[in-house]
């Protein structure tokens, strides 16, 4: 089995899945090991006239918010992301 074309699933997300159009602002919030995709994805964002945004994190991130966070950032938001969540874009995991 060979291993996967990032190109052909960035044509894949950009076409199928967010359906890219010029002028649309598209979120790549992904960790280290998916860093071929996202370059990928950012080059084809761009030829569609997109504007594409990376958001690179370690995973370990994650990790450190549920062992750290308390009950009120668990239960909510915090206030960037939701306003980034509410604007006028589309997000690709």
């Amino acid at each position: 089995m060979s291993a996967p074309d990032p190109e052909k699933h960035a044509a894949l997300l950009c076409d199928w899945c967010v359906r890219a159009s010029p002028g649309d602002q598209v979120l790549i919030d992904v960790a280290l090991l998916g860093l071929p995709l996202a370059r990928a994805l950012y080059r084809a964002l761009l030829k569609r006239q997109a504007w594409p945004l990376v958001r690179v994190a370690a995973s370990e991130f994650a990790a450190d918010y549920y062992r750290f966070a308390t009950d009120a950032q668990l239960d909510a938001f915090a206030p960037l992301q939701l306003t980034e969540a509410e604007g006028d874009r589309k997000s690709v995991v």
